[in-house]
């Protein structure tokens, strides 16, 4: 495949709104960036599909709370673009799981643990572990055709714990994909917290190696990625709330998508290399 034949890029994070229900030790999101009305967003998708763009995933914050976020990825999926929603599952519930449903093709729920004690210690909800596993179950039972990844940031408190949940990857089919992401302090919670979450590259790298010699998941079909802070937020194309479109290092603003076509943006993004070699497999469904 060759880079220079890819004009835009293949999938987009859409940070749909910077609010959350929660407010986790670890979390190095943007906060405070206001978010577009409908109509603007609305203008957006069309510019993203009309370039090519073939997956859209639809993060926060936690985009449950943007209040217009199902009529825009219900014109998403009428559009044939790929769509994924990433949610913390607490504004989810069976009637939220079915509406979406139908317009969703991945979601993507955040779990560090199978113990909610040290689900609770990462400052997640109570009872975490619980409601993912109710929402994994509707999934099963109502043959919901969604597939699930699943985001587990590696730290301090938990690392012990990660290998505990091959018992779940095992016991639902529709987890395709897990991905497991060393914490990294980068900016607000996650920099005021380092101490209580960091773990060093070495541990890093042991948890990986547990993981991938695990009897478990070695005989599942589950795609398991790794991602260090080396790999920090390269490779993605960001949607900030506002449109601005964020850079090589995750931090840096490159335009307004409202004010440049995506090809023009892409041109100044320099991790193209890495961004086709992570979605590539995207071109193919």
């Amino acid at each position: 495949m060759n880079i220079r034949n890819i004009n835009v890029p293949i999938s987009v994070c859409w940070t749909i709104t910077t609010h959350c229900n929660q407010n986790c030790d670890f979390c190095y999101a943007v906060k405070d960036v206001n978010s577009l009305n409908l109509d603007k967003n609305f203008k957006i998708l069309k510019k993203l599909v009309d370039s090519g763009v073939k997956k859209i995933s639809f993060v926060g914050g936690e985009p449950l709370i943007y209040s217009d976020l199902f009529p825009l990825i219900k014109e998403a999926h009428k559009l044939k673009v790929i769509t994924s929603l990433t949610t913390n599952a607490i504004l989810m519930d069976h009637s939220v799981l079915k509406k979406y449903s139908s317009y969703l093709d991945w979601i993507t729920f955040s779990l560090d643990s199978l113990n909610n004690n040290i689900q609770a210690e990462m400052t997640r909800e109570n009872n975490h572990v619980d409601k993912i596993i109710y929402l994994l179950d509707e999934i099963k039972e109502k043959n919901y055709n969604i597939n699930i990844k699943i985001n587990t940031i590696a730290s301090k408190i938990n690392k012990d714990y990660i290998e505990d949940m091959a018992s779940l990857i095992r016991n639902y089919d529709s987890i395709i994909r897990w991905k497991i992401h060393q914490f990294v302090p980068l900016r607000n919670n996650a920099k005021k917290n380092k101490s209580k979450f960091y773990i060093n590259q070495k541990e890093f790298d042991d948890l990986k190696d547990k993981i991938l010699n695990n009897r478990i998941l070695k005989n599942v079909d589950t795609r398991i990625n790794f991602s260090g802070e080396k790999e920090l937020e390269k490779s993605y194309f960001v949607i900030d709330p506002n449109g601005d479109v964020n850079g090589n290092n995750g931090v840096e603003k490159i335009g307004n998508i409202l004010n440049y076509s995506v090809s023009e943006l892409w041109r100044q993004i320099e991790c193209k290399k890495e961004h086709i070699n992570r979605y590539k497999k995207v071109i193919d469904i």
